[in-house]
C-alpha cells in the first residue's frame, strides 16, 4: 500500500520594504520598472530555497497554483514534508534587482477550498 502524499496550499504575497516599513504590494516594483511575469515569481521561489538550502532545495516541487502581477499575490502548491523549507526560505529571503523586500505568507491549507472562506466570519441564518 503506498502512503498519500499529502499538499499544502499557501497564498503570498511580495512587498517591497519602504524607509517607513512595507510599501504596497507590487505597486514599488512597477514604479521602478522592475516587473515579475509567472515565470519570474516562480524563478524567485526556486533561488529563495536555493539560497537557503541549496540543490535539494531547489529541486522541491512548488507550484503556482494562481498568480496577480499587479499584486505580486500567488496561491502555491507544494508537498507538505517541503512546507517548512519553503515557508523558511521565503521568511528569510531579503532582495530582489537591489531592493528589500518581503514574503508575506497569508494562510497555510491542505485543502483549496479551505482558503475560501473563514468559518469565524459566516453568518448563519
Amino acid at each position: 500500500r503506498r502512503a498519500r502524499v499529502r499538499n499544502a496550499i499557501i497564498p503570498v504575497s511580495l512587498s517591497v520594504l519602504g524607509r517607513g516599513g512595507l510599501a504596497s504590494r507590487g505597486r514599488e516594483f512597477q514604479e521602478h520598472g522592475v516587473g515579475l511575469n509567472v515565470a519570474q515569481f516562480k524563478q524567485l521561489l526556486v533561488s529563495a530555497l536555493r539560497d537557503l538550502f541549496g540543490e535539494v532545495g531547489a529541486a522541491l516541487p512548488v507550484d503556482v497554483l494562481t498568480y496577480d502581477e499587479k499584486t505580486l499575490s500567488a496561491i502555491l502548491r507544494i508537498c507538505s514534508s517541503g512546507l517548512v523549507k519553503l515557508w523558511s526560505s521565503l521568511t528569510l529571503f531579503g532582495a530582489y534587482k537591489s531592493k528589500k523586500c518581503a514574503f508575506r505568507v497569508i494562510q497555510v491549507s491542505p485543502f483549496l477550498l479551505a482558503l475560501s472562506g473563514n468559518s469565524r466570519e459566516q453568518v448563519l441564518d
